[in-house]
């Protein structure tokens, strides 16, 4: 329908693989991800905020401008994702937002962070 799915408070960890869904703008704020195979989804300007997605599998996933405040990302495989900034319009940018998130021992070679807030 072309409108952003509004997964807020799921528990979707049943699904095993969203690998290379087409997820942007996904409104998922404190769901559990943990454990989810992401690898290459698109996710730009995703709504994760304190979402679970401890060990979850992001390698290559667009996270350009997403909102991962408060985010647990504990031991997620985020080799290779970007988390840089979305252009949203002529001369307008979205950056990634992670802060307070948590990326104990998560897998960061690669990624792209160019211009997201990590404090």
């Amino acid at each position: 329908s072309g409108k952003p799915c509004n997964l807020a408070d799921a528990d979707v960890r049943g699904l095993k693989s969203l690998a290379e869904w087409r997820l942007t703008a996904l409104c998922a704020p404190r769901a559990v991800f943990y454990g989810l195979d992401l690898t290459g989804a698109s996710l730009q300007g995703a709504q994760l905020a304190g979402a679970d997605l401890r060990g979850a599998i992001l390698k290559g996933a667009d996270l350009r401008g997403a909102n991962l405040n408060e985010a647990r990302l504990n031991n997620a495989d985020m080799r290779d994702v970007n988390l840089g900034p979305l252009l949203v319009g002529e001369n307008r940018i979205m950056p990634s937002q992670l802060t307070s998130a948590v990326l104990r021992f998560a897998d960061l070679r690669g990624t792209n962070l160019r211009l997201a807030d990590l404090t």
